[in-house]
């Protein structure tokens, strides 16, 4: 996905949905931690990812908050939305740059059939998006740590996902 994003230097980036910060260092080491702001709902989350960014000598903006809402008052050329949304948040299209990029995965009716919204802000700020079928399992048993025997006679075709989280921040 954060190849998807295309960062280079310089670019300013929101990432929703914080965890463990490991997105938002890979964003600060990329594309210069001035710009980056991440974002989650739990305080504590976003208090040890703070401090983890800090260690690696990252100070990026750590914003507790609504997913929902984005950083209000802040455009960013690629956001990146890490958790399944039920539709991308209105708030997030509208801090878009110019040229932006946005992510995110959308639950469907099918849990059979998840999707990757593609959202781009055009230079002369129209936005188009796209969705995108995703595949996220590699095969079947992928996420089973059966013995070799038993899981080479599972067969599946094509690879199945049970459904990830569908709450909005």
């Amino acid at each position: 996905m954060l190849e998807e994003l295309d960062l280079r230097p310089g670019l300013r980036v929101l990432d929703v949905g914080t965890g463990a910060g490991v997105t938002a260092a890979v964003a600060c080491q990329v594309c210069g931690d001035r710009g980056v702001a991440t974002l989650d709902r739990d305080e504590h989350l976003t208090a040890a990812a703070a401090g983890r960014l800090a260690d690696l000598g990252f100070a990026p903006q750590v914003v507790c908050g609504s997913g929902e809402q984005g950083v209000p008052g802040r455009k960013f050329d690629r956001i990146f939305v890490s958790y399944t949304v039920k539709r991308v948040p209105a708030a997030l299209v509208e801090q878009l740059a110019p040229g932006g990029t946005l992510l995110a995965h959308v639950s469907s009716a099918s849990p059979s059939w998840p999707g990757l919204a593609v959202v781009e802000r055009t230079a002369d700020g129209k936005v188009q998006a796209e969705l995108r079928a995703v595949e996220f399992a590699t095969g079947p048993g992928t996420a089973w740590n059966g013995s070799g025997s038993a899981r080479s006679s599972v067969t599946a075709s094509p690879p199945i996902r049970a459904p990830g989280p569908s709450e909005e921040c």
